[in-house]
């Protein structure tokens, strides 16, 4: 289906619920375009900052995108993450962008969390995703 098919409706993807302190990873089935990524992060009780990311890497290993919260999450909190394009990229859990064409996925490539700071008692949400094929 080409990326402009606007008569055709998204699908939504969903990864894998992750155990707690594991990050949380989507593996692309077909090639998509993503028009929209939610996900939510509850960090346990114990005092660290955590600096959560969503990457993007293609089936050869290669990270080809990468959006980081630059905001510190703290201890005992429930966060709210979504991606679309437009978002206004403040950095502060409310939304961050995606390309505006949609950010791409061929079959094979992995979408995760990468949290630096992470503590094993941290939670992620299975990743929501909305894509059409192309």
């Amino acid at each position: 289906m080409p990326v402009n098919d606007y008569n055709a409706l998204p699908d939504t993807f969903v990864s894998p619920d992750p155990a707690v302190g594991q990050e949380a990873t989507y593996t692309a089935t077909d090639d998509i375009s993503i028009e929209s990524i939610r996900f939510t992060l509850v960090t346990s009780a114990a005092v660290a900052n955590r600096f959560p990311a969503l990457k993007l890497v293609d089936s050869s290993g290669n990270e080809v995108w990468r959006c980081s919260d630059s905001g510190a999450r703290v201890a005992s909190g429930t966060y709210e993450y979504s991606f679309f394009p437009g978002a206004p990229g403040s950095g502060l859990g409310v939304g961050f962008p995606l390309p505006i064409e949609g950010l791409k996925m061929r079959k094979g490539d992995v979408l995760s969390t990468v949290t630096t700071g992470k503590d094993a008692g941290d939670d992620y949400s299975t990743i929501k995703i909305r894509a059409g094929k192309w």
